[in-house]
């Protein structure tokens, strides 16, 4: 083993115990929120029904709707992170997903189609953060919810302890979470929304809960028949309670046998685009095959005979995106957000069911490609981490940019006194000041202009024109093979003769390279960048020791 390979085991050691010692340490501070499920009452927590109870309207949640615009629901699909996945940039991936999908639509509502965490810590981080948006939202169970936890009533406990959540468990042996939300406008109810449990794989179910297929295996699971009745119940109460049927939609987990049986017909795999007479009511495409039951459960024939549901929400196929209309209801994936478990990168986001005042819902998808630089960098608000190598020096980056003004980088200092020693720029947007954290001491390090040019921190990035304050002239572009993976490269030429390369990968800036007119090669490579910013990025803890001044009312 070389000496390389030594520091690379080292490094990696250094990362698992990193996130370890961050797994620890969450887990102690969420204690309570981990013990609690334990001492609830799980009988108190579902409700007793059968079919003959009689329908009342305070059965469903409600929202109201703003006359003078559309309600718009954002669903989110299949986060799906483990614990692990906290501390590895997958939930920050995923976050600026979601903040990036909150953003572009301003919901009325967000919804979770199931698989939203497998894991404790995960399960409780993410409700924190669904909830700390102030919106209503609404989650049912997928198949993988309540694994790597203490069972699936703990996960959906955790729902119930936030704040915006209208997550109600609903009938007893139903499942984790069956209940309905109605949207009012001037009082009167014009969609309704259910909010169904589709379970896990049916092999592991209680046999006669589901219906086999033709080779006598169930598959993934679906909706009880206890739930398609109290499916039909809600429904013909809320007719009679409306004076008509109300346009409603279902969200859950897992596809309906139609989702396969109607893909199958609808589009064509040999030219990769729906046939012609399908494609003006279709859109989205399936990258795998529909995991759905083995047999049919006949709930999509039941919404056609009551009329009500013209739209069927679900997620478990992360790489599907299709939304097809069959018989009058639109059958559709909702986007899967972020990197949990699997994924493509260009198939992730959210989507929306836009509701109008006559109660018509309309369904769109949200694509949310967070490594889409230029877009990123043009919101002025982002992280960016990458690392730069000069001679045998190779130091790693975090710049967090805020669209007010201020910018944090993240360093190492690399000199003989100060070897490998942490340390940040903060810069207020007139002021910069250098933090060394191990030495608690900030310094003030001089003005913006005097250390940046009165220039754009990260200009070299947005603008390959602008370079250090020098003119840069276009060379040409190559193609490069680099590590197995392709590039579009951009070839500059400065004033003071740097020549400057950009290395774009499927159009996002990924490397940049400058060579001096000495040979000095200094090669900057762009590990990831997001909209989000940690909100204690620009903040400076109390007992620094005060050097050359004192910091302003900077933070």
């Amino acid at each position: 083993m070389d000496f390389s390979q030594v520091t690379s085991f080292f490094a990696q050691m250094g990362d698992y115990i990193r996130i370890g010692l961050s797994i620890a340490f969450a887990f102690i501070m969420s204690l309570g929120q981990i013990i609690t499920p334990f001492t609830a009452n799980q009988a108190k927590c579902f409700e007793k029904w059968s079919a003959g109870d009689k329908f009342e309207s305070s059965y469903c949640a409600e929202l109201k709707k703003d006359p003078d615009k559309d309600f718009v629901v954002l669903n989110i699909a299949d986060v799906q992170l483990n614990d692990t996945e906290l501390y590895d940039g997958s939930w920050d991936l995923a976050r600026a997903t979601i903040n990036s999908a909150v953003n572009q639509t301003n919901p009325d509502l967000i919804t979770l189609t199931g698989d939203n965490a497998w894991g404790m810590l995960s399960y409780i981080e993410l409700c924190k953060y669904i909830d700390s948006f102030g919106i209503p939202w609404a989650p049912v169970m997928g198949n993988h919810d309540g694994q790597n936890t203490p069972s699936e009533f703990w996960c959906a406990y955790q729902f119930t302890t936030s704040e915006n959540c209208l997550f109600k468990f609903g009938p007893e042996d139903m499942g984790y979470g069956n209940y309905i939300i109605n949207i009012t406008e001037n009082g009167k109810v014009i969609h309704s929304l259910f909010m169904m449990d589709t379970h896990s794989n049916a092999d592991d179910t209680d046999a006669g809960k589901v219906n086999l297929g033709a080779d006598g295996s169930a598959g993934y699971d679906h909706l009880w028949e206890n739930q398609l009745k109290w499916y039909e119940w809600a429904v013909n109460g809320i007719t009679k309670s409306a004076g008509k049927t109300v346009e409603s939609t279902v969200f859950m987990h897992i596809p309906t046998v139609e989702y396969d049986t109607y893909y199958a017909q609808y589009y064509d795999k040999d030219n990769d685009c729906w046939k012609d007479e399908y494609a003006g009511e279709c859109f989205g495409v399936n990258h795998e095959d529909v995991c759905c039951a083995h047999g049919n459960n006949g709930f999509f024939d039941l919404c056609k005979k009551l009329g009500s549901t013209k739209n069927i929400i679900v997620g478990h196929d992360h790489i599907n995106s299709s939304s097809m209309l069959v018989d009058g209801i639109r059958l559709s994936y909702g986007l899967k957000c972020g990197s949990g478990c699997y994924w493509e990168s260009e198939m992730s986001g959210g989507s929306t069911l836009t509701i109008s005042s006559d109660g018509t819902g309309t369904f769109k998808h949200v694509y949310v490609n967070t490594n889409d630089y230029k877009a990123i960098f043009e919101s002025g608000t982002y992280t960016l981490k990458a690392t730069i190598k000069k001679g045998d020096e190779t130091v790693p980056v975090a710049l967090y940019v805020d669209k007010g003004g201020k910018y944090r980088i993240e360093t190492e200092l690399r000199t003989s006194a100060l070897n490998k020693v942490k340390a940040a720029f903060l810069s207020d947007g007139e002021n910069i000041y250098l933090i060394i954290p191990t030495m608690r001491i900030y310094i003030e390090a001089g003005t913006t202009d005097e250390l940046l040019g009165n220039q754009d921190a990260v200009s070299a990035f947005t603008d390959p024109t602008v370079i250090q304050g020098e003119n840069a002239m276009y060379v040409k572009t190559d193609f490069i093979t680099l590590d197995g993976k392709e590039y579009d490269v951009e070839e500059y030429k400065t004033d003071d003769g740097t020549t400057i390369k950009y290395y774009y990968l499927n159009e996002n800036l990924k490397r940049i390279e400058s060579v001096d007119s000495n040979g000095e090669a200094t090669i900057i490579e762009i590990e990831s960048i997001s909209p989000y910013v940690p909100a204690n990025a620009f903040s400076l803890p109390s007992g620094y020791i005060i050097y050359d001044g004192k910091l302003q009312d900077v933070l």
